[in-house]
């Protein structure tokens, strides 16, 4: 379960973690929903600038970032999947 400390507010009831390399690399490709109460969570395992590929996806996703203290520093909501047009490509 996924938490908001701050709000006290329930974020995912469903936590699928993605912690290998494959793992990662097919996130959520193929998958027709995650439903309101579940998500993915990616570690990257170290600061930096990090990217989330969405071909294959067929639905909009929230992203969150968070440090190494669990802190939000980055919050991207209704993100659509990747089309064919080069505008979709990048957040």
């Amino acid at each position: 379960m996924i938490t908001n400390k701050t709000r006290k507010r329930v974020l995912a009831k469903k936590v699928d973690v993605a912690k290998s390399f494959w793992k990662k690399t097919i996130g959520l490709m193929f998958r027709k929903e995650i439903g309101d109460d579940g998500c993915l969570l990616m570690e990257f395992g170290g600061e930096g600038s990090h990217s989330i590929w969405m071909l294959g996806m067929r639905f909009p996703i929230d992203i969150i970032f968070l440090d190494e203290k669990k802190k939000v520093v980055g919050l991207f909501e209704g993100v659509k999947p990747l089309g064919m047009h080069p505008a979709t490509w990048k957040v």
